[in-house]
């Protein structure tokens, strides 16, 4: 990704530089051409710089839905076996106070990455690149 758009980059500052110096040589007609030239360029690496862009929310939003639902199969067995009611999300708000010793963020986190290194749940990114081959 970063490759391409690289090269295109400078594909677009090569035509720019030669036309720098060649336009004083240069025909009208030949010119504008090399103007046009530029502009489909710089479209083009507009176009791909977007689909990167896209490409990369999605996978992102991806692995987020993934670890997500990984999140709440533990939150799930956390409440049973611990007995909770109910288990708020701090950041979604409407928590003013709570009892530090109710936290089970720290429980949680452990028992998320002990069954992603156990392959539980498996890696977040690889099923992220799953969805992306399906996608295709």
């Amino acid at each position: 990704m970063e490759a391409d758009i690289k090269k295109s980059g400078q594909d677009v500052e090569a035509l720019e530089n030669q036309l720098e110096k060649e336009a004083l040589v240069m025909d009208r007609e030949k010119l504008e051409e090399k103007r046009r030239e530029i502009r489909i360029k710089v479209g083009d690496l507009k176009a791909l710089q977007k689909k990167y862009t896209e490409d990369f929310q999605k996978l992102e939003a991806r692995i987020i839905q993934k670890i997500q639902k990984d999140v709440f199969s533990i939150l799930k067995d956390v409440g049973q076996k611990e007995g909770y009611t109910m288990i708020l999300e701090r950041r979604a708000g409407g928590v003013a106070y709570f009892q530090p010793a109710l936290d089970v963020t720290s429980q949680v986190m452990t028992d998320y990455n002990d069954k992603v290194a156990k392959g539980v749940f498996g890696s977040p990114t690889e099923a992220a690149k799953e969805g992306t081959k399906k996608s295709n």
